[in-house]
């Protein structure tokens, strides 16, 4: 018919007030929506108890499940859900039981996580961090080398050791070491070590993953105002 909407939204349906105010006591309904898309991000699978009246089968409420709670599998050609308590014991439930929102999954059963299909670059990502952390505390080397001309009893290793220590601690200061002694100061350049470009290459790529724009984390090394405005127009497109 002319000027007939193509959607509508099912006001009648006794579970509208469920998904568009709150499906149960505990959360409102735009924070639920919230929760589904972080499960599917992170673990591909999202879970919700379907609670139904004692005296009729009609839905009351949709209780969301913890994904790390929740196994999955077939026994017998039927699907199982096996929802793990705070006690450690699986609690089985049919599947009309379960409310299981699927990500990317080639099974039918349950959608693949993305952080486990990624693990090898996240695991990448945490060494290169480490290894950044280490980087800025030692500069991924010695501070320099010292070198004599003719050998030193060990009580004069040491006040020479600890002489060039206590240096550090005040810019600019001098230190006098008797004796035939030369400082030979390292120098690495971190460029050279790739460390910032694997920094940078990481982000985008875990940015890719997630499915948001580098822009909307913070990454902002290629981004100008036109861009920006394309890719947001993108976003909500």
């Amino acid at each position: 018919q002319l000027g007939r909407s193509a959607q509508g939204e099912a006001t009648g349906h006794n579970l509208y007030a469920l998904i568009h105010s709150a499906p149960s006591p505990l959360m409102t309904a735009a924070y639920w929506h919230g929760l589904i898309a972080a499960d599917l991000k992170l673990w591909g699978n999202s879970y919700a108890l379907i609670v139904r009246g004692e005296r009729s089968a009609r839905i009351t409420a949709l209780l969301r499940i913890r994904p790390d709670f929740v196994r999955p599998a077939v026994r017998s050609r039927q699907l199982w859900y096996y929802v793990r308590g705070d006690n450690g014991i699986e609690q089985p439930f049919y599947s009309d039981e379960i409310l299981h929102i699927r990500g990317l999954g080639f099974d039918g059963v349950q959608g693949y996580s993305p952080i486990r299909q990624q693990m090898n670059l996240l695991g990448w990502n945490r060494a290169t961090t480490r290894y950044g952390a280490q980087f800025f505390k030692q500069a991924s080397r010695p501070s320099g080398l010292v070198s004599v001309t003719n050998p030193i009893k060990p009580e004069a290793k040491d006040k020479i050791i600890d002489s060039l220590r206590a240096s550090g601690r005040e810019a600019g200061r001098m230190v006098l070491i008797e004796g035939a002694v030369n400082y030979h100061k390292l120098t690495m350049d971190q460029d050279e070590a790739q460390f910032i470009e694997s920094m940078n290459f990481q982000e985008d790529d875990i940015a890719g993953i997630m499915g948001v724009k580098p822009h909307e984390v913070g990454i902002m090394r290629h981004s100008t105002n036109n861009n920006i405005e394309q890719e947001t127009i993108s976003s909500v497109t």
